[in-house]
């Protein structure tokens, strides 16, 4: 029996060369360009250092002492230690207690007035025990207002409320006829003695008050209206 010649299949069917040729590149699409490194430095410092430190913590619950590892380890405690050390505190704004002075302070120049108003013949059992407890309270308070004062985060418009409230108590409850018996005495943050004196009245002390209270105004650039502050000839002696 004869035999067919064999068929070879064409070269573009199943024996095609298996070489596929590299498809060619796309184009890049034209846009905005982004770096990563100007990302970073946008951020605001304390968010940076929030990010690593976050970033850290998750590291560091990770980890476990082993005898490779143990002397960097020491290292990296040291270093937090110094990072507790070297962050900025926020100091606190020191507590006037304004609103406790206020009340205190409004009601013994009220009690005071309505003595004098209906008994003024008892001036010793009753006037003079209330003008000592305005006088006393007023000084006493006077060290804390200058401290608060001086400091760099200071509330000037708090402090000129609690200057107002002590010059009205002085001038309309005490005036120049209550002697003071009281010595005023302040010492700045670093113990250093800046006023020490035991004036006649306790308006020569709020006339020095209002005085340091025009100069750190004047230093920080607070707004002092000058119709708050000058009330008598002692404020310029």
């Amino acid at each position: 029996m004869p035999v067919s010649p064999r068929k070879t299949r064409s070269a573009t069917g199943a024996l095609r060369s298996q070489t596929t040729p590299a498809p060619a590149a796309r184009p890049a699409k034209k846009g905005r360009v982004f770096s990563m490194s100007n990302a970073k430095t946008n951020i605001p410092p304390v968010q940076r250092l929030h990010i690593l430190l976050t970033d850290a913590l998750t590291t560091a619950k990770s980890l476990e002492v082993t005898p490779d590892n143990r002397a960097a380890l020491q290292n990296v405690r040291e270093i937090a230690v110094s990072l507790l050390d070297i962050l900025p505190e926020e100091r606190a704004v020191r507590d006037l207690k304004y609103d406790l002075h206020y009340v205190s302070l409004t009601s013994l120049s009220r009690e005071l007035a309505t003595v004098e108003e209906y008994d003024p013949d008892n001036e010793h059992d009753e006037q003079v025990p209330l003008m000592e407890r305005i006088m006393e309270e007023v000084v006493e308070w006077l060290p804390d207002i200058w401290l608060a004062m001086a400091e760099e985060n200071a509330d000037m418009d708090l402090i000129r409320r609690c200057l107002k409230i002590c010059s009205s108590a002085a001038n309309d409850s005490l005036g120049e006829e209550f002697d003071c018996s009281k010595t005023l005495v302040i010492t700045n943050s670093e113990k250093t003695m800046v006023y020490n004196d035991e004036a006649c009245y306790v308006l020569e002390y709020m006339a020095w008050m209002w005085r340091e209270f025009l100069v750190f105004s004047a230093m920080r650039g607070s707004p002092v209206s000058a119709g708050e502050v000058i009330k008598d000839d002692d404020l310029y002696e």
